[in-house]
Parts: C-alpha cells; sequence; structure tokens
C-alpha cells in the first residue's frame, strides 16, 4: 500500500482511483491521511476533492465535512458539493442550512439528466422521499413520456392522497400524449 501511495502522488487521476480503492476496502481513515499528505496542486484536483469528501462522508464527520466543502467551488460536480452540504447539514441537525444547500443542489442540476440522475440516486441512497419526488417531478417535466418516472409519482402522490398534485400529473400526460 505504501508503494502504491508514494508511486500516484502526482497524479489527479490516479489518487482519486487509490482512494476509491482504499474506500471499496473500508480504509476510509487512510484515504483522509493519505490525501492530506498529497501535494497542493493535487489537492485542488476536483476528483480529489470529491474522493476527500467521500471519505469524510464515511467516516461520518460532518463538521468536518462542512468544514472542507464550505470555500471548496466544484466546476463540472458542483450540484454533488452543495448536496454533500445539505446532508451534512441535515445530519447536524441544521435545517435553514439543509434547505439552502438542498436548494443550491436542484439548481446546479438544472436541465442535466446525468446530473439529475447522479442526485436522484444519491437522495435514494440517503433516504430523502421528499427530495426525492421532488427530483421526480423535475426528470418528469423534462421527459414526460418516462413511464416510470410517471409511474413513480403517481405511486407518491396517489399514497399521500394529493389530488392537485394527481391533477397536475395526468393534465401534463395528456397534453404530451393526448391520444
Amino acid at each position: 500500500l505504501a508503494k502504491l501511495r508514494s508511486k500516484h502522488t502526482d497524479n489527479p487521476d490516479q489518487g482519486s482511483a487509490l482512494v476509491s480503492y482504499l474506500g471499496a476496502h473500508e480504509l476510509f481513515i487512510d484515504a483522509r491521511q493519505w490525501i492530506d499528505s498529497l501535494p497542493e496542486k493535487v489537492r485542488e484536483a476536483e476528483n480529489v476533492q470529491m474522493s476527500y469528501a467521500a471519505a469524510l462522508l464515511s467516516l461520518a464527520d460532518y463538521a468536518a465535512l462542512e468544514k472542507y466543502l464550505r470555500p471548496l467551488r466544484w466546476t463540472e460536480n458542483e450540484y454533488a458539493r452543495q448536496a454533500l452540504l445539505a446532508y451534512s447539514a441535515r445530519k447536524r441537525g441544521d435545517e435553514r442550512a439543509f434547505s439552502e444547500a438542498w436548494r443550491l443542489s436542484v439548481i446546479e442540476v438544472g436541465n442535466n439528466p446525468r446530473r439529475l440522475q447522479s442526485l436522484l440516486s444519491r437522495v435514494s441512497s440517503w433516504g430523502w422521499p421528499e427530495q426525492r419526488i421532488e427530483l421526480l417531478w423535475k426528470k418528469f417535466s423534462l421527459d414526460p413520456s418516462d413511464k416510470v418516472t410517471r409511474q413513480q409519482i403517481g405511486t407518491w402522490e396517489r399514497s399521500r392522497q394529493n389530488t392537485a398534485a394527481l391533477n397536475r400529473l395526468f393534465g401534463r400526460i395528456n397534453e404530451n400524449d393526448p391520444g
């Protein structure tokens, strides 16, 4: 392991892959310590920052996660950074910070299907049903012909007895496919 660490200290892509390997073997403390020892240039790479955040998340060190993520700005995965901030805030019981970070995460997703699916997977794994349905509605607005999304929204809204949402759903389906 020491040999691999010394070999991958200068390349962010290889470093990120090593951190993923360490994470897969539940060596999160080792991953965190190793990233801390990397040169600043390597630590500044977004994929290394994402790996470091994943290690902190796995260690359930939410205060450290927020402190680490707060000053950063990710060019490709800002939505994920905001989602992690939301997760950290929720775990710490800070609903105001949670709401703000969540709102920014959804904004950063935009209309990008890959980002939307990634965030949807995260919130599903985190057990956030309200945020999941919010993202499903967003997905439905982008692709109202997606029958799986329609069904998931319909099932959720029926279970909540939300007639207004069901009317909105079926109205949009009818607009999209009147036949």
